[in-house]
């Protein structure tokens, strides 16, 4: 009895090497080869940040501060930390640091950046610094405060004074000199359009009539 139970604690034992060693095996060949020294030629850090140049206004609820989502991307294929910071212009502000997102080969993140603004325009940026080799992108809005809108107040778009132009106030102008003789070119205004009369004299009406 003794060494049958000793050949079946064996067995177990074995079992649950076998077990450890097949899924540790298992778990190496799933993780990214880059994320490990010595890193192989086909291995590189790189990031990107959207969006780049999204126009938005800033919207009009009461509150002094806002906020505007920003999309961190891995592009790369090593794991990295990226340092995140947000910088402004114009009549746009915001807080410098803004902590830190680690991220895997192909994973991205959405990062909340909130702002403050007094009315005019100006430009807010977010940044991401690799820690690694210092991989770098960013991504910014262009911030419109209050918003840009398009009025449909009554205008008078359509009415034109003669009084105010500079020069002719039609959509065309064309003008045309006969020759000399007066005959053969001279311009004839039809409900058509603008004919010659070709092959005909003018009278001194300007009507064409035939030789």
């Amino acid at each position: 009895m003794a060494a049958r139970s000793l050949r079946a604690l064996v067995r177990v034992a074995l079992s649950s090497f076998l077990l450890t060693v097949t899924g540790g095996l298992r778990s190496l060949a799933a993780q990214n080869p880059c994320d490990f020294e010595p890193y192989g030629p086909g291995c590189y850090w790189e990031v990107s940040v959207t969006p780049a140049g999204d126009t938005v206004g800033v919207p009009v609820d009461g509150f002094t501060s806002h906020s505007l989502m920003f999309t961190v991307f891995n592009t790369g294929t090593n794991s990295d930390t990226y340092d995140l910071y947000c910088t402004s212009t114009g009549t746009i502000s915001c807080s410098n640091s803004q902590g830190a997102v680690t991220l895997i080969s192909g994973l991205s993140a959405l990062i909340s950046v909130t702002y403050g603004s007094t009315p005019g325009h100006g430009t807010l940026t977010l940044t991401a610094v690799g820690r690694s080799v210092g991989s770098t992108a960013a991504g910014y809005y262009e911030v419109f405060d209050p918003p840009l809108r398009i009025s449909m107040r009554p205008h008078n778009g359509y009415h034109r004074s003669a009084g105010q132009c500079a020069m002719a106030c039609f959509d065309n102008v064309t003008s045309y000199s006969t020759p000399a003789r007066g005959h053969d070119r001279l311009l004839e205004r039809t409900s058509a359009g603008p004919s010659y009369c070709a092959g005909r004299c003018a009278t001194p009406g300007g009507r064409c009539v035939r030789h």
